[in-house]
């Protein structure tokens, strides 16, 4: 695979094919995805659940760049 390409939301719209789901189905259960999103967007929503709360509960899972756990 020459690139690899995570379409996390797409104007709110669900989609559901073999080749593309939206909205992703794991991005609300990773930080180094909503964290940066409610940064850029802190009014967005995706799955029905703002991406600023969730960025807040999912906070403790973000680490700097080369720290280890």
């Amino acid at each position: 695979r020459t690139l690899d390409l995570d379409i996390i939301d797409f104007g709110g719209q669900v989609i559901e094919s073999e080749e593309l789901q939206l909205p992703h189905p794991r991005a609300i259960e990773r930080a180094f995805v909503m964290a940066p999103w409610a940064q850029v967007d802190p009014e967005a929503e995706t799955s029905g659940l703002s991406v600023r709360e969730l960025a807040i509960r999912l906070s403790d899972d973000i680490r700097p760049v080369g720290a280890l756990r």
